[in-house]
């Protein structure tokens, strides 16, 4: 594990970890990423000609939000540039976006305007480009300035929502200059090391007294300034609401008096909308026809869960599960 330092390297395989801190990485085609506090990045490869202006950038998300802008390998073939989640892949073509996962692998893709330092405008100002996410489900195209895709799981069928968010939302979600430091807060990297690494005979161990340090000074939490805080996080929050929102209330008559907290998911697609429920121990998914009237129940580990397509009918079907 190595400490983070200003113009510290980074290789293939490398992991970065961020605890109460922020970091920033320019990598050599000045691809730029920051990535907030209580995060990890998996660098999976990079390789750049400077004089031909190609290569590979290849990134896993693990946990926690960064904030990726491209540099010159997407604008010169988008497909060398991979950015991974543990439930959707995405595609960049030469732009900026956000991206969160929390602690049990979901993400939320916010598509990002490139905007320069001091604008004022943002249709004016700014340039949106488009961003791809995929998941075993299918792709989706974003395109639109604070388009967001939020993926539950590698099954979700992805789907966008736009985010109606305010000016200080906004700035605090854009990356407005480039970060040329490699970090702006202690970080970790963690690389493969050998014993050949360590330089035990550069060490004075008569000069190390752990007891003369003041942990005191380096943990003021008085000190902070709470003002100056990326927010990013809590945005997360609003864009599965407005994404919710925005799916009940176009399907609100296909699927009444559906409730999320039943842990009951569904997705339209090709004249069909499927139905899957997840409990701990059983997975079940009905496919029924948008034109049909019938009422579905999936009777999974003890809970009984019933929901209408378009109204009751005549049909009711039954998934029984358990354990």
């Amino acid at each position: 594990m190595i400490p983070s330092a200003l113009s510290l390297g980074i290789e293939m395989n490398d992991i970065i970890t961020t605890a109460n801190a922020k970091a920033g990485i320019t990598f050599k085609d000045e691809t730029r990423v920051q990535i907030t506090e209580h995060s990890k990045l998996v660098i999976d490869n990079f390789v750049y000609d400077g004089e031909k202006k190609t290569g590979k950038l290849g990134i896993k998300m693990a946990l926690g939000t960064i904030k990726y802008a491209s540099g010159q390998i997407a604008k010169s073939d988008p497909q060398q540039v991979v950015v991974t989640t543990p439930t959707a892949t995405i595609g960049v073509r030469g732009t900026d976006f956000s991206s969160t996962v929390d602690e049990i692998g979901r993400s939320t893709i916010v598509l990002l305007p490139s905007c320069p330092t001091g604008w004022k405008n943002l249709e004016r100002d700014c340039v949106v480009g488009s961003i791809s996410v995929t998941t075993d489900m299918g792709t989706i195209f974003l395109t639109r300035a604070f388009e967001s895709v939020s993926v539950q799981s590698s099954m979700t069928q992805p789907r966008s929502a736009l985010l109606n968010l305010s000016m200080d939302q906004i700035n605090n979600m854009l990356i407005v200059t480039p970060p040329r430091r490699v970090a702006e807060a202690a970080a970790t990297v963690v690389r493969q090391k050998d014993a050949l690494d360590e330089d035990m005979l550069g060490k004075d161990f008569l000069k190390y007294d752990e007891l003369k340090k003041n942990y005191l000074e380096e943990d003021d939490k008085l000190a902070k300034n709470y003002l100056d805080t990326d927010y990013l996080v809590d945005f997360i929050l609003v864009a599965n609401t407005q994404i919710l929102g925005s799916e009940l209330d176009e399907f609100s008559q296909l699927l009444p008096k559906y409730d999320p907290r039943t842990g009951l998911k569904f997705f339209v697609e090709n004249d069909f909308v499927y139905l899957n429920r997840e409990s701990l121990n059983a997975y079940a998914e009905i496919r029924v026809p948008t034109t049909s009237a019938v009422t579905t129940r999936f009777a999974q580990d003890g809970v009984d869960i019933k929901q209408m397509v378009n109204s009751a009918g005549t049909t009711t079907i039954t998934i029984k599960q358990s354990q």
